[in-house]
C-alpha cells in the first residue's frame, strides 16, 4: 500500500513540475519585453520558485528549503553565463534569490516573508 502512495505521489508530482514548467514557456514567450528576457530562459529558476511557493503554502519547510537549496546550486552554476548576458538584470534577480534563501533558512521561518520573498522573485524571472 505505501509502495503504492509513494509511486502515485511520485508520478503526480512530476506532472505537476511538467505543468508547471510549460506555463513558465508559454509566460516567457508571451512576454519578451520583461526585464528578465536579456538572460534568456529562466524557465528552471521559475518551476524551483513555484515548487517552493507550493511547499511554503502547504507549510512543507523541509520541502522550501530542499527547493532554496536547488535554487541556490542552479543559480550559482548558471552566474557566469547570466551575468555575461546582463549584469545589471542579474544583480537584481540575485538580490532577490538572496531575500529567499535568507527567508526561508530563518531559525524561525515566516510564512508570509517567504511568500512575499518567492512572490518577488518569480516577478522577477518573468
Amino acid at each position: 500500500m505505501l509502495a503504492l502512495v509513494l509511486v502515485v505521489g511520485g508520478v503526480a508530482y512530476q506532472l505537476r513540475r511538467t505543468a508547471l514548467a510549460n506555463e513558465g514557456v508559454a509566460t516567457a514567450a508571451a512576454d519578451p519585453a520583461s526585464p528578465a528576457a536579456s538572460l534568456g530562459d529562466l524557465t528552471s529558476f521559475q518551476v524551483i520558485t513555484q515548487d517552493a511557493i507550493a511547499a511554503v503554502s502547504a507549510g512543507d519547510e523541509s520541502a522550501a528549503k530542499s527547493r532554496a537549496d536547488d535554487l541556490e546550486h542552479e543559480w550559482d552554476v548558471a552566474q557566469a553565463r547570466l551575468k555575461a548576458k546582463d549584469k545589471s538584470e542579474w544583480t537584481t534577480i540575485d538580490g532577490k534569490v538572496d531575500t529567499v534563501l535568507t527567508q526561508i533558512r530563518a531559525s524561525k521561518p515566516d510564512s508570509s516573508g517567504e511568500q512575499a520573498a518567492l512572490t518577488e522573485l518569480l516577478a522577477a524571472l518573468g
